[in-house]
């Protein structure tokens, strides 16, 4: 992040010097209310705030999670959505039954860092290192929805993907995969 200041010289002119600033969020650590600016680690089952299958209200005691609003109205029940609290930048999707939800699925796009030592940024090759058992899975041509992603799998069930830019690398973390409305 840079900070533009002015430095006079002389009277009359101005001259515009960019000076660097050491900023979390220029690497990946967003500060959150507090300074919270640790990265989470993220596995197959979330992180420690945000554990797939926890109660809503348990995780909206954590602090990790804005206000909740209606999802996609084409699911069934439809889900509720949330957006993360900062040092996490994403979404967190839970199933419907409001008083009843639990956390099905997170969608990360800044702060944490995998338990194999995966970040935001890195290459496919590098996260097929990490994960040898995962694959890639690409749309099918003339999808309506585009994606090119590394899949963890266990247990025939997918666990985790890894979502990819057009360059190959790594753009967001979907636990237990993406969750798409149409």
């Amino acid at each position: 992040m840079l900070v533009l200041a002015r430095v006079f010289a002389g009277l009359a002119a101005t001259t515009i010097v960019a000076l660097p600033v050491a900023s979390a969020a220029v690497h990946g650590l967003p500060r959150g209310p507090g300074g919270r600016s640790r990265r989470q680690t993220l596995s197959e089952h979330g992180t420690r705030m945000l554990p797939i299958g926890a109660p809503l209200a348990k995780v909206r005691r954590l602090g990790f999670i804005g206000a909740v609003r209606a999802g996609c109205e084409l699911a069934s029940p439809r889900p509720y959505v949330a957006k993360l609290r900062l040092p996490l930048i994403g979404t967190a999707t839970f199933d419907g039954g409001k008083p009843t939800s639990r956390l099905r699925s997170v969608s990360i796009q800044a702060g944490v860092i995998t338990s194999r030592g995966v970040v935001l940024g890195l290459s496919k090759d590098f996260v097929l290192r990490r994960y040898p058992h995962a694959r890639i899975r690409k749309s099918p041509r003339g999808a309506p929805i585009a994606y090119k992603a590394v899949v963890v799998r266990r247990d025939g069930k997918d666990r985790m993907w890894f979502l990819l830019d057009r360059r190959g690398l790594v753009k967001s973390f979907e636990i237990p995969r993406p969750q798409f409305c149409e």
